[in-house]
This record gives C-alpha cells, structure tokens and sequence, in this order.
C-alpha cells in the first residue's frame, strides 16, 4: 500500500509548491469570490448593480493583472511545470468564464469568449485528430489577456453600455479567430507539422 501513496505523496508535497503557485492560487482564490458574486446575483435575479459590479471589477482586475506575474515568477525561478501552466490556464478559462457570463445580459455574444476554452476542450475529447499538440503561438497568450482585460474593463460601471458591447464584441473576433485557426490546423489533411 506504501508503493502506492509514496508517489502521490511526492506529487502533491508542498516542497513542489512555489511562489508562482502561490500567486496562481491566489487569483483563483479571488476568481472564486467573482464566481460566488455573479451566482449570487443570477440567483437574485437582479442583474449586477453598480455597488456588485464595483466589488466584481475590484476582484477581476487583480486576478487578471496577476496573470502576468505568476508565470514570469515560474521562469524566473526555474520551477515551470505542467501543472502550473494547466493551473494557470484554468483559472484565466474561469475568470474569463464568468466575466462572460456577468456580461450577458449586455452583451450575450461575449458568452462566445468564456465559453470557447471549455468548448474546444470538449472537442478535443472527441477524437485523436483533435488531441493532437498544437504548434506554440505566443497570439493565444495575447489574445487571451486581451479578452480577457477587455471583460474586465466592460464589467466597470461608468462604462457606457455600447462601448461595452462594442468590446465585446472585439473580443468575441479575436476569440473566434483564435481558436478558428487552431481548429482548421488540427482538421488540415496529411499531418499537423508546425
């Protein structure tokens, strides 16, 4: 039994945990709290008035700023993992999940942006074609934190609706195209070489 729970004792340690971790954890921590916010106020049928959309901007805009400091932090100090990077992608697929959903009922094509990850996460599941590793792009970075700053600064109150739902809807092009062209190099016929 100790052959079994010695590994995933050495998986899970905290020696393993560094600072970049403490830092993605901490934006999930305030993810979270944007999360319970939104539910709380679809649950109440209230839509997010100005004092909620005020405390949801104070929590998005520092798990969205962090995004750029835990994984310099990662390379930095030599502690990039698989895990990490998979931790961090999550959390900004669920800041930029529920920013999306805040948004709806202003803009409900910007669901397009929080549901795209999740979406094309699904299709890869369907079949190997899909499961097939994607050539490094530093755009998927940048047009991720763009979105995703884009949401953040839509969900401010003194922001006049239609420049909202105009980022928004900037958002959703660059989402779209995006995951569009990674969707037709994974369909391409004759192999995926980058």
């Amino acid at each position: 039994m100790s052959d079994i729970v010695a590994p995933a004792r050495r998986r899970l340690s905290l020696d393993r945990l560094n600072l970049a971790h403490l830092v993605t954890g901490a934006r999930a921590v305030l993810v979270l709290l944007a999360s319970s916010l939104v539910l709380m106020s679809l649950l109440m049928s209230e839509g997010t008035e100005p004092a909620r959309a005020w405390v949801l901007w104070a929590l998005a805009l520092p798990a969205w700023a962090l995004d750029l400091v835990d994984g310099h932090l990662a390379r930095r100090t030599g502690r990039t993992s698989r895990f990490g990077a998979h931790f961090d992608e999550e959390t900004d697929a669920l800041l930029i999940l529920v920013l999306s959903v805040a948004l709806a009922p202003l803009a409900p094509w910007g669901l397009a942006i929080g549901l795209a990850h999740y979406a094309f996460l699904l299709l890869r599941l369907t079949g190997r074609r899909w499961r097939a590793p994607l050539p490094p792009r530093g755009s998927r970075k940048v047009i991720a934190a763009t979105a995703g700053g884009i949401l953040v600064w839509s969900v401010l109150p003194v922001i006049p609706p239609w420049l909202a739902q105009l980022a928004v809807g900037v958002g959703v092009v660059l989402i779209v195209w995006s995951f569009g062209r990674d969707l037709w190099w994974l369909s391409r016929p004759g192999g995926r070489t980058a």
